[in-house]
């Protein structure tokens, strides 16, 4: 029985899994971790100009999905995110652009506010979220969470 190793297309050194890239697709890259950090590196340097623009065409086509990127991002790292549906990831989704809409149509800055804060443990999901205006939200984190006596 003869086991074939695949190697880096640049470089040559046998992979491993350790050493390259799972693809989408769910196969492996043809290059080694080195050397696609490398022609990364190497793309963004010669096209910077190429990235920034479209970097700003995202954000103008997707309002709202920096602070859902991040607080994505903040959840993961608290612990905090739960398995969502594609439909529930929707749902945040038009939190976060209606907020971004809200504010620019009516001029008042608006906010995704989590019901119970993250930062306190409440997850990152659709039935957590409520649309309030910034002094609102700010207003709320400071008497997070309501003592009952």
């Amino acid at each position: 029985m003869t086991i074939s190793v695949r190697t880096c297309l640049s470089c040559g050194t046998p992979q491993t899994e350790n050493n390259t890239y799972r693809l989408k697709s769910g196969k492996f890259s043809t290059n080694c971790r080195k050397c696609s950090n490398t022609k990364s590196r190497s793309w963004y340097h010669e096209n910077t100009n190429k990235q920034i623009q479209w970097s700003q065409n995202w954000h103008n086509n997707n309002p709202g999905m920096n602070r859902y990127n991040a607080n994505t991002n903040r959840a993961k790292k608290k612990g905090c995110d739960v398995p969502l549906t594609p439909v529930e990831v929707e749902w945040m989704k038009f939190y976060y652009s209606e907020a971004f809409t809200l504010t620019k149509e009516t001029g008042v800055p608006t906010e995704v506010d989590h019901i119970k804060p993250i930062c306190k443990g409440g997850p990152h999901a659709p039935w957590n979220l409520q649309i309030l205006t910034e002094s609102e939200n700010r207003k709320k984190f400071i008497t997070w969470p309501l003592e009952v006596s």
